[in-house]
């Protein structure tokens, strides 16, 4: 369990009487959202409460008046969303790395419990009569359902992969469920009914078109449009369009790459309007500053309402767009700059015209002006610094795709490595002298050069020409990058630096959803060890531990296996292919380089044909 440390308590610097007649003033209101999110109002709409990834902590922002940081609370590691309750006083925070939900005294700024809520915890929303939670545990895959008054899990239910945000319908008798991943053909959206428990699954299908199309990822956070369109939930995503390629006869480009995208869900009848699926980065105000008049806007997370009006998030662009609340006739209105890395979003709804950005990666929380549309205070929602310098403005870079990190701010590092993990799915490089690969799994990289399926990098600053050829950005080198294998591009240019600094420092937690809870192995686990080792079987004579891979720079030429799932059409895998690393397997299906194997099962039967790969 997380050692709960005593809250840092800062008080507002203005006078009382300031102070008491701002509470005078105050609107009676109720500020409840029945979805999970990072950022949230208490129901008298007086404090903002906030999420912080990095440092562990939840931090209070003053509301009205003079928008100032009140305290900022300890909670367990990588808490990604949090719900204050309607009535009772409490905020409860999903610890992400501690697998719990901390519950807060709002008024005393205390932990007062925890409960215990499965690997990876990552949403939690009251329903709208604040007595039941609904929690996602990612890792897991599983959604528990939580008696608030006795805090015991009253349901438990195996849904597919990945669960993470949640949205509660206005009468408590649904909620929905997104994935933050999704591998196969379609997307998912798991319907729960919380009279009976049941869960149904909405598929969510792909987009058809030349420029514009893709399949959805990057779920997280979905939000019920408000009444009348009630019957629509809005799913911010990002729409990735590994369906194009050279051998599709429509090449990629940084245009056609990755769309920003925000679907409708018809919750009446379980449709998915994938058709009135919302361009935000294609139909918005005309820029004569970017090609096709298009807003630079990348990987919404997030969406809130107010007045007629909808606020997305944009992870990747720094901003936020306005449309208008009906989504199947849209119209946007405008776009605000944020901090780095926008993970949500929430609007007041009294009289002051506000709405509060999380800005995960500058550490702040933006506040607009809603109606006079402008910016009016940035808050620190921190006052220490959770990362190094380099490796702090690594990963800021790593997430943004302004500046010269692609072309028209559309692409970044993270629309592939959504959340730093891959996005699940292969993609047609054949343009790039390639065939289909899949999208790497970066986690652990620093430990197992050469890099790249076909060891094609000898150092992560090889990256620079990704972001090049394939973001369309003007890259980060000032006179450009060395070619991959040639000099070393480590060292031209800070920026650089602190980006592969980063990747280089990304790891795996090391335990998984696998073990048993004292993080021994389990007797099936210890027996498949046992086989592991066997050098009859062999999987330990390229998968070499501590790393679990041979891969390593002191060879010339690098090792590479001829495993017999190359493709022979693809002349660049004729040598043989790196051996990837085996640590965090469990997270990484499907598998090989092309995803054709579903499971670790069909690695080492379907496709091991004459004991190639294993015996």
């Amino acid at each position: 369990m997380p050692n709960h440390r005593h809250p840092v308590r800062l008080r507002p610097c203005f006078p009382v009487a300031l102070f008491a007649l701002l509470c005078l003033a105050a609107p009676s209101v109720h500020a409840v959202s029945f979805h999970s999110t990072a950022i949230d109002l208490t129901p008298d709409g007086l404090e903002v409460w906030v999420v912080n990834p990095d440092h562990g902590s939840v931090s209070v922002i003053q509301a009205l008046g003079v928008n100032t940081l009140l305290a900022e609370i300890p909670v367990g590691r990588e808490p990604w969303c949090l719900d204050v309750h309607p009535t009772n006083g409490e905020v409860w925070v999903g610890s992400y790395r501690d697998d719990e939900i901390t519950i807060i005294d709002a008024a005393t700024r205390t932990v007062i419990g925890s409960i215990d809520t499965g690997f990876e915890t990552f949403g939690v929303a009251f329903n709208p009569a604040g007595t039941t939670a609904l929690v996602t545990a990612s890792g897991a895959d599983r959604i528990h359902e939580i008696d608030v008054a006795t805090r015991a899990v009253t349901r438990t239910v195996d849904v597919y992969r990945r669960p993470r945000g949640v949205a509660w319908s206005n009468d408590g008798s649904h909620a929905w469920i997104t994935h933050l991943l999704t591998p196969g053909y379609f997307g998912r959206l798991t319907e729960f009914d919380a009279g009976t428990g049941a869960t149904s699954e909405i598929l969510l299908r792909q987009v058809f078109g030349t420029d514009l199309g893709g399949y959805p990822s990057a779920m997280q956070n979905l939000t019920l449009a408000p009444a009348p369109a009630d019957t629509l939930l809005w799913l911010p995503n990002i729409v990735i369009n590994s369906a194009k390629g050279g051998l599709s006869g429509v090449p990629l480009t940084p245009t056609n790459l990755f769309h920003a995208g925000i679907r409708p869900i018809n919750t009446n009848t379980g449709e998915d309007l994938n058709w009135d699926t919302y361009f935000l980065s294609e139909g918005g105000t005309p820029n004569t500053g970017f090609a096709g008049g298009t807003t630079p806007v990348a990987g919404p997370v997030a969406v809130d309402f107010r007045l007629g009006r909808a606020y997305v998030a944009n992870l990747h662009s720094d901003n936020v767009t306005v449309l208008d609340d009906n989504l199947l006739y849209p119209v946007e209105r405008h776009v605000f700059p944020a901090g780095s890395a926008p993970i949500g979003i929430v609007t007041h709804p009294g009289p002051n015209h506000r709405a509060y950005v999380a800005n995960w990666l500058s550490r702040d929380v933006t506040v607009i002006n809603t109606s006079a549309m402008t910016i009016v205070a940035t808050v620190p929602t921190t006052t220490t610094a959770a990362l190094d310098p380099a490796v702090l403005h690594g990963k800021q870079l790593f997430f943004t795709s302004t500046g010269k990190m692609s072309f028209e701010n559309r692409n970044s590092c993270g629309s592939c490595h959504v959340f730093g993990r891959p996005d699940a799915r292969t993609w047609d490089l054949s343009q790039f002298g390639k065939r289909i690969r899949a999208t790497k799994d970066w986690r652990g990289a620093g430990w197992t050069p050469p890099y790249g399926w076909t060891a094609s990098f000898d150092e992560i600053h090889d990256n620079e020409w990704s972001i090049i050829g394939l973001m369309g950005g003007e890259g980060l080198t000032p006179l450009g990058p060395n070619p991959n294998l040639g000099a070393p591009n480590a060292g031209l240019c800070q920026d650089l630096d602190d980006l592969s600094l980063f990747i280089a420092l990304e790891r795996y937690r090391p335990d998984t959803p696998f073990l048993n809870p004292d993080g021994s192995l389990t007797a099936e686990a210890d027996s498949g060890r046992v086989l592991f080792h066997d050098p009859v079987v062999a999987c330990a004579t390229c998968h070499v531990p501590p790393f679990y891979t041979d891969s390593t720079l002191d060879e010339n030429p690098f090792i590479l296996h001829d495993v017999g799932t190359a493709d022979p059409e693809d002349l660049t895998t004729a040598a043989g292919l790196d051996t990837p690393s085996l640590i965090g397997i469990w997270d990484q299906a499907p598998y090989l380089h092309n995803h054709r194997a579903k499971t670790l099962e069909e690695v080492l039967t379907t496709f091991n044909v004459g004991d190639q790969h294993g015996t």
